[in-house]
């Protein structure tokens, strides 16, 4: 875990070398770059944490098979690979465009908000899983999202029907 240490440079190449890792923690750091292909070779990674760095460029495929994703707060763009949410799939407050390919396994977290999606979510976000925490704000979704075949969990909490929203207009 090397999170919150005011890192500089390029994520070295050569971490794709220590096949037996297990977690990398490079949060919150001065990173830079593009995330390198050579983390593929890490077939035992299961947490993966480059959330708030300056990384640039596309998310590498391979990383579809963490557990644990967070490259949030970062400055990635082109589409989302195909990923498999297992737990937790952070990618929020970067350039990603396209439709999300994210195909859910299990209950967790998938944030994808202040992207620049576009398209339609995948059905098997929508109908075919429950218990899954989804953020999807801040996109570019033109087609309005149908909920209405979704799966029950979708449906708000009891605690929050109870509120009201009020707005004041200003008058000339």
């Amino acid at each position: 875990e090397l999170s919150c240490n005011e890192l500089e440079g390029c994520i070295p190449r050569e971490l794709g070398s220590l096949t037996e890792l297990r977690r990398l923690g490079l949060g919150n750091n001065k990173l830079r770059g593009e995330i390198p292909q050579e983390l593929e070779n890490l077939e035992n990674l299961r947490y993966l944490n480059l959330r708030c760095n300056q990384l640039d460029g596309t998310i590498p495929a391979a990383l579809g098979q963490v557990y644990h994703l967070d490259l949030s707060q970062n400055e990635l763009y082109g589409e989302v690979p195909l990923l498999k949410l297992q737990s937790t799939i952070l990618l929020n407050d970067n350039k990603l465009t396209g439709s999300p390919q994210i195909h859910v396994i299990s209950n967790g977290i998938l944030d994808l908000h202040n992207n620049r999606l576009t398209g339609e979510l995948p059905d098997t976000i929508l109908y075919e899983n429950s218990g899954f925490c989804l953020n999807i704000s801040e996109n570019y979704f033109l087609e309005p999202i149908d909920l209405k075949g979704c799966n029950p969990a979708w449906k708000m909490h009891n605690a929050f029907q109870s509120f009201n929203f009020t707005a004041k207009s200003a008058r000339n």
